[in-house]
Parts: C-alpha cells; sequence; structure tokens
C-alpha cells in the first residue's frame, strides 16, 4: 500500500508540524507528505504569510467552498477528514502515517473514507535528534537568556538578610514566587517565556520538580532550574544551579560536592556512540561511593539522600525529547542536545541539583552553557 505522512494541528503547540514546515501558526494547519514532497494546506488568513515563510513544496488552502459546506453541515473534524482524504486519493495514497498525538477524531474520520490511518511511533524523532548548527545556535541563545536570569537571582541571594533562619529582601520575605517573578521577567525581555520555572528551597526542594516552595530558608539550597522557550525559534534551553545563603550543614555539603563529581563524571562520557545506560550508571555509581544513593537497581540505599530521576534528555523544540540519558537503551549520536543533571533529594537536608545543556560532536562533546557552578551566589 502506499503511503503518506500526515500532520495536523497548530504548530505553537505541535513542533513536529514547526520543525517540518517552518510555519507558525495558532490556527490548525494539514500537512501531506508524499516522497518526501509536503503540501501545506492553510486557511486564507493565513495564505498569504504561509507562501512567504512555509519551508514546503506547495501552499494551498483549506477553505474552499466544499470544506465550507462540510464544516457547517457535518462537523468540522468530518470536513478535515474529508479533505485529507480527498488530497491522498488524489495522489493515489491509500494509507496514512500520523503521530501518536493525531486527534482521534479526525482519525476516524478520514478511516470513514477508506483510508487506512496507522500511527506506531513519533514521526522524524530520529531525524529531530540531529541538530543543526543553526538548531544548536538557537539552544544556546535560549540558554544565555537562561543565564541572565540566574545573574538576577544571584543579586538577590547575595544581599538576602537572614533573619530566625529565614531570608529576607528589603524588608520583606524571600520567596520562591519573587525569584520566578525576577526569572520570567528577565526572559520576557530577552524574548523568552518559560512555564513551571524552579525556584524551591529547603526541604521543598527535596522534591525535583517543585516549583514554588515559599519563604526560603539560610542554610538550605535553593534549587534554581530555568528551561525557557525562544519566542521567535521556538527552541528550548535548560539549566539548573542550587545557591546556599548562611552556611550549608556538612552533609549537604557532601551531596553538593558528590553531584558536582557525578556531572563531571557524565560530561567526561559524552561522545557519539556512549550509551545512555552507561552514563546514567556511572554517574550513579559515583553518588553511591561518595555514600549517597539511586533509584537506579543495585544503588538504592535506605536513609541517605539519593538520585530519583535519569541523568538528562534531549533538548530542543521540546524541553524533553530523544534521547533519555538514563537507565535506558539509547546511544548517543552527534547532533544530540542533552542535558547533564545530576541530583540528590533529602527530606531532611532538602535538594541539590546542576544541569548543563550540550551537544554531542563528531569527537565529544560542547557546551552550551558557560556558568560556574559554586553553591555561593
Amino acid at each position: 500500500m502506499s503511503e503518506a505522512i500526515v500532520l495536523f494541528g497548530e504548530s505553537y503547540h505541535h513542533p513536529t508540524i514547526f520543525w517540518r514546515t517552518g510555519f507558525l501558526a495558532p490556527d490548525p494547519v494539514l500537512y501531506i507528505e508524499v516522497d518526501g514532497a509536503g503540501t501545506l494546506f492553510v486557511s486564507g488568513l493565513e495564505h498569504g504569510r504561509a507562501q512567504k515563510q512555509a519551508r514546503v513544496a506547495k501552499v494551498a488552502r483549506f477553505d474552499d467552498a466544499d470544506f465550507r459546506n462540510r464544516r457547517s453541515g457535518a462537523g468540522e473534524w468530518a470536513a478535515f477528514g474529508a479533505l485529507t482524504a480527498a488530497k491522498l486519493r488524489e495522489a493515489g495514497i491509500d494509507q496514512a502515517r500520523v503521530e501518536p498525538e493525531f486527534p482521534v477524531a479526525l482519525a476516524r474520520a478520514i478511516e470513514a473514507e477508506d483510508i487506512v490511518v496507522l500511527s506506531d511511533r513519533p514521526l522524524f524523532e530520529d531525524e529531530r535528534r540531529a541538530k543543526t548548527d543553526a538548531e544548536a545556535e538557537a539552544v544556546r541563545n535560549s540558554q544565555q537568556a537562561a543565564q541572565a536570569a540566574i545573574d538576577g537571582v544571584r543579586e538577590v541571594l547575595r544581599s538576602a538578610e537572614v533573619r530566625d533562619g529565614m531570608l529576607y529582601a528589603d524588608g520583606e520575605p524571600l520567596t520562591s514566587g519573587r525569584l520566578i517573578g525576577l526569572i520570567d521577567a528577565e526572559l520576557l525581555a530577552r524574548g523568552c517565556g518559560a512555564d513551571g520555572t524552579i525556584a524551591a528551597g529547603g526541604s521543598g526542594a527535596a522534591d525535583p520538580h517543585m516549583s514554588d516552595s515559599g519563604h526560603l530558608p539560610a542554610g538550605m539550597g535553593v534549587i534554581i532550574d530555568i528551561f525557557p522557550q525562544s519566542k521567535t525559534s521556538r527552541y528550548y534551553g535548560d539549566i539548573t544551579r542550587t545557591y546556599v545563603v548562611g552556611e550549608p550543614t556538612q552533609t549537604w555539603q557532601r551531596m553538593f560536592d558528590a553531584v558536582k563529581e557525578a556531572h563531571q563524571k557524565a560530561l567526561s562520557m559524552v561522545r557519539p556512540g556512549a550509551k545512555s545506560r552507561d552514563i546514567h550508571t556511572a554517574v550513579c555509581q559515583t553518588l553511591y561511593d561518595a555514600g549517597f544513593g539511586a533509584s537506579m537497581k543495585g544503588f538504592e540505599r535506605d536513609g541517605v539522600p539519593a538520585m530519583i530521576h535519569g541523568t538528562g534528555h534531549g533538548v530542543g523544540l521540546e524541553v524533553h525529547e530523544a534521547p533519555r540519558v538514563s537507565d535506558v537503551d539509547s546511544v548517543l549520536r552527534a547532533g544530540d542536545v542533552i542535558t547533564i543533571e545530576p541530583g540528590l533529594y533529602s527530606a531532611e537536608e532538602g535538594g541539590v541539583r546542576l544541569e548543563d545543556t550540550v551537544i554531542v560532536t563528531a569527537d565529544g562533546y560542547r557546551n552550551l552553557t558557560d556558568y560556574p557552578m559554586d553553591w555561593r551566589p
């Protein structure tokens, strides 16, 4: 059976559509690719802009009279399904391959027109892994925006006062929310946005995805994890640093030193052909040898701070994309952009996480992050 690729949706939140077409649209578009040549169907509202901006073989309208009639009669999904099926039949196609998140209603509408719809894997996942120089630069630009935001956080932390074991700035309680607001403002000023920025401190930092832990304590780690997305390139950055105002406990200092050592160990192993599982195992071993634990089998240890997540993940048009750097069967390739982010967490001691974003090169890696790792702000 002859087969085509079909993508559908608005491209702000469907990165594969944006990656394949280069067209950023707030309303749904339809993309049909046959033998490597793609046609992008857009509304009349977007037709002129798409002709100028889209990187496709052809741009077409989908709001002709027949489409409008179907949309007002049988409904939107039926209209899109009939249009998609008609265009596939015109190209001699009787089978469409779609992404796992493709709308079920649209898939059924296409199948009602006697077109087979298949979805068993993410589309273009391997191709999207191999970042071009321009894509790597886009990630680096987002990373620089995040680094500038950390500069502002450090300035506030350096000037913070300690009262009864808690942090104050300008006479007011210094909270996670205040730091997140500073971060978001700096990112916006640099053309980026972020959802879920983390500025968690104290025992709240023991939860790796805790965003806002409220009033921040002195003497305990404050984890700053920023993953901004450029509003123009749509590429993400990802960086984490951990700071303490005051003096940490001896255990926390040991945690920090172990995480930093594990981070450097992981970086030393990044190269084409390196196995994700080997890198993650080396990180867990480093932490284990320092007296801590990890959730990976063989490195569990009760009653001590532990690493409870993977070592890293891919970064690009999604903040979490292939490849994963954890206990999985994945092999690094030149062009992969990945994070390296070991961490340790304890309800009593709080948390430590250190994260850089790097690109795998032909002979190793290039760090897209250029920021110190000291725990003192």
